[in-house]
């Protein structure tokens, strides 16, 4: 398995309430948790589910998933605070009819919304 060809996504991570939200940007992919780890570990499982989904209906793994709305991309943006891949665990997807796996990186970036009242929709 080479590093050549894993697969970085991009993704703001955001308060909701009592929740944290992990919205990918690249790929309308979005999950939730109580803490920011629950969060990431749902997003990593929804990303893996909709490789496997795009393998089974004989498409390149996520290619048929379209960006994530644009409010979403200008949070990632101005997000205050980057999580590096060294700070969390890589998770390997299939990503060929072959069931090669490629090492699956999230880039993620955590939005703290200045707003007054602390919501997201100031970004739509």
């Amino acid at each position: 398995m080479s590093d050549e060809f894993s697969v970085t996504i991009s993704a703001v991570v955001f308060p909701d309430g009592d929740y944290w939200v992990v919205q990918g940007i690249e790929h309308d992919i979005c999950a939730q948790g109580r803490t920011i780890k629950d969060a990431c570990q749902a997003f990593e499982e929804a990303v893996c589910a909709n490789a496997m989904i795009g393998l089974a209906q004989g498409v390149s793994p996520l290619d048929d998933i379209a960006p994530a709305p644009e409010k979403y991309r200008r949070m990632f943006e101005h997000a205050s605070m980057s999580m590096t891949a060294t700070q969390l665990e890589p998770t390997c997807l299939p990503l060929s009819q072959q069931g090669e796996a490629r090492p699956f990186i999230p880039v993620l970036r955590l939005f703290e919304n200045s707003t007054e009242n602390g919501n997201v929709s100031a970004y739509a």
